[in-house]
């Protein structure tokens, strides 16, 4: 990255200082993922009306990012969305498209190397009927990546709420991340292990 004339990319690997032309996703898209696309791309001659999600693309936006050195690793919050679509699902009439679930991937530069990580839920299924074995959340689930910070081995994720509840916090310990059974959640009190009843802090 040059930063002299605003921000340049120059590497095709964020990971790295490689010089390149075209810098890659920071989260790649699954094969499962590629295939959907390939399925509906409009080069196929789909229509709205013969498709649903003829055209539709997904879409995974970075939020939260937290640093865990004791496992060399940084952890990269993400929303998945999907739009673009001529159909009925997956248009782009809202602001990004039709929000699918959300999750987290681990980056671990120092390798060049990174992967979304697996909940021990074992994912979501999303609109387009696929099981997302990386989702934590779905649509209709509190989204916890809107920010981060680790204290004592913990992770504290928070979750944007509305302006008068605030936003929502989760805690996991950074060693058992992936283990929902470890999360818990800010009750107004205390944490505890319903989600359900999960209270806004500011």
């Amino acid at each position: 990255m040059d930063a002299s004339n605003n921000i340049d990319l120059t590497s095709s690997d964020w990971t790295r200082s490689d010089s390149g032309t075209k810098p890659t996703l920071t989260i790649p898209y699954t094969e499962d993922e590629l295939a959907f696309q390939a399925t509906h791309d409009k080069a196929t001659g789909c229509t709205g009306e013969t498709d649903e999600f003829c055209g539709a693309q997904f879409a995974l936006w970075p939020g939260a990012v937290l640093a865990d050195p004791e496992r060399g690793r940084v952890l990269v919050g993400y929303g998945k969305l999907c739009r673009g679509s001529d159909g009925a699902r997956c248009k782009s009439t809202e602001l990004a498209g039709e929000n699918l679930g959300w999750g987290w991937f681990a980056a671990y530069p120092g390798f060049g190397l990174g992967g979304r990580m697996s909940p021990s839920s074992g994912g979501k299924m999303d609109v387009t009927n696929n099981n997302d074995p990386a989702l934590f959340g779905g649509p209709n689930d509190f989204m916890y990546t809107t920010a981060a910070v680790t204290h004592d081995g913990y992770a504290y994720l928070y979750g944007a709420a509305s302006i008068l509840e605030g936003s929502r916090v989760a805690r996991v310990p950074l060693d058992s991340f992936e283990d929902q059974s470890k999360w818990t959640y800010w009750d107004g009190t205390k944490y505890q292990g319903d989600v359900n009843v999960g209270k806004g802090i500011m």
